[in-house]
């Protein structure tokens, strides 16, 4: 998933709204994200984020710290467990 490299990397990240993407980019919370097939629209969204370096960075720590709240070990680890607190067979 290149969404996730690029958030790893603390890097911008645009991407389209499709499959699991929007659960990591946030439309101007945590990176572009614009509709699958929009040429337009990612090249608003690069565009914007080379005019506006500040948001750009903004929006790529958001991101980062996004991931790791939501993301992280921990989270993998609960969310394996079933809902009674019993680990899976």
């Amino acid at each position: 998933m290149r969404a996730g490299v690029a958030v790893g990397a603390q890097h911008v990240c645009h991407a389209a709204a499709g499959g699991g993407i929007p659960e990591i980019v946030i439309h101007l919370q945590t990176g572009w994200l614009v509709p699958p097939g929009d040429s337009e629209a990612i090249e608003e969204a690069v565009c914007c984020a080379l005019k506006n370096r500040d948001l750009a960075a903004r929006l790529a720590r958001n991101a980062y710290a996004h991931v790791e709240l939501n993301f992280g070990l921990d989270q993998m680890i609960e969310g394996s467990r079933s809902p009674a607190g019993e680990r899976p067979i």
